[in-house]
């Protein structure tokens, strides 16, 4: 089978489904097929197909800028608005848009019913695909073409964006959403892991985006934006240090006066790629502020932006930037702490500053990367098909991090904290440790493990496990505050609080 035409054949199809008038699937798809190009498709191409298969001419800027005049005339008039199509104008998504300057391109009116959801057929696609091809297609063949052209596209897309007037209606949908095609399918085995709010937003929102890294690359969109998040906490301050040149910032509550307030120093994920120190900002705001708490105090909480680069950098910066803390706040203590790749950052640090004798006062993980040898795969198996941090996804940022010789060995604990020796283990008897595992996520046996290890060898060590996916502390203005709490709750019982000078 000719796997390049069969995705250039999907994509063709999808495009046809929008445009034809023809209710009998396949009858409008016979000419699609005639004047499909054989060669390699590019957006130009694409482009080019359109116009010919469905205008038989070029088009111009003037001719679709009218069109979009058109469609914002239609949706933001007051005879014609309806309650659903308000979020057209607040949100803009680039392949729906390709798709209206399409329909511009070949000088149809816009109306509303064609901006509707236009579910594609797509038991009788996959019939048609079947019988032209001559091999048995699935589901998921369908969608992993799908998510191809969701990607490929988006770059030129992209440029199409800059084009568009100020004033153009905006669609709040994805093309696949759009088409009733999930990219990202919710299995079973990980639904019933999951709390309800979390699995209707996966479910009316994620399903419809492609997982993080797709094909071996990063997929341009997500899913998880401002909405998912809780607002920041405006009771709080923030100042950034650049110790060695690396940013640091700092939290600090606006009101609080004591000077024996408890230390985290916190590093965000990323998979050691992504991210920087404004991604957990709302999170560390409440953190610090203890907002909407009956508690007496806040914390002072610094975050560390280390370099996005191969191993060791990030765990290099990491133990830099904790030992910086360390000294500015001279001798009171200090908790380490992170999220997912951040998480294993901090773990590595809390071993490194215990077996040189001088623990933290306690670590708190959440949703950790803690092994990361070549045989983590393994305790993936329970939660293989969690969505959006694949099993894909986590080989991609590993093999971007750890790329040097016997950087995924077991014997690596900086990279795999969970194959810490036994004398690094036992040295953590000298703080808690509190660990947040997510039940649907891809690490979650990484957590357990950990947690087992450090309870044989006689470690406070506590485990609790939140019924989200890896994202669960990107979405606490989806699911609510639960996990926030939690940690604040376990910061006030194990900060050991020294009286020493504040810090300027």
């Amino acid at each position: 089978m000719d796997g390049n035409r069969l995705s250039r054949c999907i994509l063709y199809i999808m495009l046809s489904w929008i445009f034809c008038d023809e209710c009998t699937f396949e009858s409008c798809h016979r000419a699609t097929f005639r004047a499909m190009p054989t060669t390699t498709v590019e957006a130009e191409q694409i482009q080019r197909f359109l116009n010919e298969h469905f205008a038989g001419r070029a088009v111009s800027w003037t001719q679709v800028c009218q069109q979009m005049d058109h469609l914002r005339e239609l949706v933001t008039s007051r005879q014609n608005v309806q309650s659903y199509t308000h979020p057209w104008t607040r949100h803009f998504n680039w392949l729906m848009n390709a798709a209206i300057l399409y329909v511009g391109a070949v000088a149809q009116p816009v109306t509303r019913a064609f901006l509707q959801p236009r579910a594609l057929p797509v038991n009788a696609m996959l019939r048609f695909l079947s019988r032209r091809f001559h091999v048995q297609l699935t589901v998921q063949d369908l969608e992993h073409h799908i998510t191809r052209w969701v990607i490929v596209l988006c770059g030129s897309a992209g440029e199409v964006q800059e084009n568009l007037p100020p004033t153009a209606a905006r669609v709040e949908q994805t093309m696949a959403k759009y088409l009733a095609v999930p990219l990202s399918p919710l299995a079973p085995n990980i639904s019933t892991q999951l709390c309800d709010q979390y699995r209707q937003f996966h479910e009316e929102v994620v399903q419809w985006y492609p997982p993080r890294v797709w094909g071996n690359r990063i997929t341009p969109m997500s899913p998880y934006e401002t909405c998912t998040d809780i607002p920041p906490n405006l009771d709080v301050y923030t100042q950034d240090h650049t110790p060695a040149g690396l940013i640091v910032r700092q939290f600090v509550p606006e009101e609080n006066k004591r000077h024996d307030m408890p230390v985290i120093v916190w590093f965000a994920g990323g998979g050691w790629m992504l991210g920087d120190v404004e991604g957990d900002n709302n999170v560390l705001s409440h953190i610090s502020a203890r907002a909407d708490f009956s508690i007496d105090c806040g914390c002072r909480i610094f975050s560390g932006e280390y370099r996005r680069k191969p191993f060791p950098t990030p765990h290099n910066d990491a133990l830099e930037i904790a030992n910086w803390v360390r000294h500015e706040v001279g001798e009171r203590d200090v908790i380490l702490a992170g999220v997912s790749s951040g998480g294993n950052l901090a773990a590595a640090t809390a071993l490194q500053w215990a077996a040189a004798k001088r623990p933290p006062a306690g670590l708190l993980l959440v949703a950790p990367s803690l092994d990361n040898s070549t045989e983590c795969e393994q305790r993936w198996l329970r939660n293989w098909d969690a969505p959006w941090l694949t099993p894909e996804t986590m080989r991609f940022f590993q093999d971007r991090c750890f790329q040097g010789p016997g950087e995924r060995s077991t014997a690596n604990w900086r990279a795999s904290p969970i194959y810490a020796s036994q004398q690094m283990i036992d040295a953590a008897r000298a703080f808690p440790t509190k660990v947040v595992a997510m039940g649907g996520d891809i690490l979650f046996q990484e957590s357990v493990d950990f947690v087992a290890r450090l309870r044989l060898a006689g470690c406070d060590t506590a485990l609790s496990v939140f019924p989200y996916g890896h994202t669960g502390l990107l979405m606490q203005g989806v699911v609510g505050t639960a996990l926030i709490e939690e940690m604040i709750d376990w910061i006030k019982k194990r900060a050991r609080r020294s009286p020493t000078n504040e810090v300027a």
